[in-house]
């Protein structure tokens, strides 16, 4: 996998890219590895979850950019409440 960190956001590859090939402009759709790395485009280190994340967390994946390739870590951060949690919380439990 291919991606960038543009604005400080994750983007994977686009799956159709536009390239100059002597002075003209083509479109290819599923550009190779090497055609993303020409556009700069770098690899993605993938890792693995940490494991099961404590009740009321979640792992959320964070990447950054090291060495020319752009790393993937793990960040444990609450959960969010459900709907029917968030619903039995506004209705103080009665429906």
């Amino acid at each position: 996998m291919r991606a960038k960190i543009i604005d400080g956001v994750f983007t994977p590859a686009p799956r159709k890219i536009q390239r100059e090939i002597d002075g003209e402009q083509y479109i290819t759709y599923n550009p190779t590895d090497e055609m993303l790395a020409e556009q700069g485009w770098l690899t993605v280190v993938e890792t693995p979850v940490p494991g099961d994340a404590p009740e009321g967390y979640h792992y959320e994946p964070i990447y950054t950019e090291e060495s020319g390739e752009i790393v993937q870590s793990w960040e444990l951060v609450e959960a969010e409440l459900s709907a029917d949690e968030a619903l039995s919380i506004i209705t103080g439990g009665a429906l």
